[in-house]
């Protein structure tokens, strides 16, 4: 053992995940009442980056959370492009527990965030990044009688569109605790589900689209046994870990492995229901509440674009930020009080200059001094409100243009 820290910010505090940084340190997360800001019996997500060695790095634990409901932080990942970072947990109020999804950038500060409301209960637990697209796994309560798994297909863009799914009997209780993508790119999810007193572990397989493809159920008929956890191994097996409980209240280690169809001694295919669903979602992190609704799978090749309301009116769709055609740059938030960022996506290449125009052609701000960077904040608070296009020169010499909506 090289060293042995303990991490106290003042009350509860409860580490779930642990991630290599872009930076080469590590990123932990997890959930806590530390955050005397708000009320002190509040639940808020929490960030801390620590070095190898386990010294806190930069100015120490980052928040995440409102005043009133509680935040809970489950998972976390580097984005592939290395420059973001994504979280999900839950977000919980006195009436009800709904996904929460939130992103920051490579100091922490958050980006943007959305609440996943089904009506009644849902939950995150794991999540992973594929082809540039988010896949999170959990439950819901909203759409049957019972708990189903949840699965949310959502761009590394964070907003309000995104496309769902739930899979389950309908009569039992089933929860997705992992994910993971596979080497024939398709996606293993591993939980339980419940049927009065008896628990058995669950694999079920998804496409990227989210098609079904196959569902089996541990056969250990007189224990309860459930998976927590799936990694994938010599790209021709599953390996499984959870916990295996037999007439007795000692809980046991339990680790199974399948070949990519699913087949083990103590494994068998069953029938499972599946539909599409239409939850809503809202912001939070940022206290900017709004609903909106999923639209189809169409929506993940969009360009967030404005449209015109009339001729001094504008109105975005409620999905933030916007990117630009070849979805290089990103603005966010928009519309704005003429305060945002912009982020290249792509790694590799960094913004040498930034022209904002006026729907004349008129250039009202240019910026140059060798930027360099991949992520730019700009103040235009003194332009007039209405519709601008931002010019982005990019390291490679190429130019996007990205249009940017400035209200009061």
């Amino acid at each position: 053992m090289q060293w042995c820290h303990n991490y106290d910010f003042g009350q509860i505090d409860v580490g779930r995940k642990i991630i290599l940084a872009a930076d080469m340190n590590l990123l932990v997360g997890g959930y806590t009442t530390s955050n005397l800001k708000g009320n002190p019996n509040d639940y808020d997500a929490f960030l801390l980056k620590i070095s190898p060695d386990g010294d806190v790095v930069g100015s120490g634990v980052k928040f995440y959370g409102d005043w009133y409901d509680d935040e809970f932080l489950y998972d976390l990942i580097l984005l592939e492009n290395k420059i973001n970072y994504v979280a999900i947990g839950d977000h919980q109020n006195s009436n009800s527990t709904d996904m929460l999804v939130f992103n920051t950038d490579l100091n922490l500060n958050l980006i943007n965030d959305v609440v996943i409301d089904g009506g009644k209960n849902e939950s995150g637990r794991a999540l992973v990044e594929m082809d540039n697209k988010l896949y999170i796994v959990g439950s819901s309560e909203s759409f049957t009688s019972s708990s189903e798994i949840f699965v949310v297909k959502m761009s590394t863009i964070i907003s309000c569109n995104y496309f769902s799914k739930v899979f389950g009997t309908g009569l039992l209780n089933e929860y997705g605790n992992d994910i993971i993508k596979t080497t024939e790119k398709n996606l293993l999810i591993v939980g339980r589900r419940e049927k009065e007193e008896q628990v058995d572990g669950i694999q079920l397989k998804i496409k990227d689209d989210l098609s079904f493809v196959r569902y089996m159920v541990s056969t250990e008929d007189r224990s309860n046994d459930w998976f927590n956890a799936v990694t994938e191994h010599n790209q021709d097996s599953y390996v499984m870990i959870g916990t295996y409980q037999i007439n007795t209240p000692e809980h046991e280690i339990y680790m199974v492995k399948t070949d990519t169809l699913g087949k083990s001694c103590c494994m068998k295919k069953e029938a499972l229901k599946y539909k599409v669903v239409l939850p809503l979602c809202e912001k939070i992190l940022k206290e900017e509440k709004q609903e909106c609704k999923v639209d189809t799978m169409g929506l993940f090749d969009r360009i967030y674009e404005p449209k015109i309301i009339c001729e001094d009116q504008y109105s975005l769709r409620l999905e933030t930020p916007v990117v630009s055609s070849s979805g290089i740059i990103q603005l966010f938030p928009n519309p704005n009080s003429g305060q945002f960022i912009l982020q290249v996506s792509e790694r590799g290449l960094s913004i040498e200059s930034v022209r904002v125009f006026d729907l004349q052609g008129r250039q009202l701000f240019y910026i140059e001094e060798s930027i360099n960077e991949q992520t730019r904040k700009l103040n235009l608070n003194t332009v007039q409100k209405g519709l601008y296009l931002v010019e982005v020169m990019l390291n490679n010499g190429s130019v996007e243009t990205i249009k940017l909506l400035i209200q009061e």
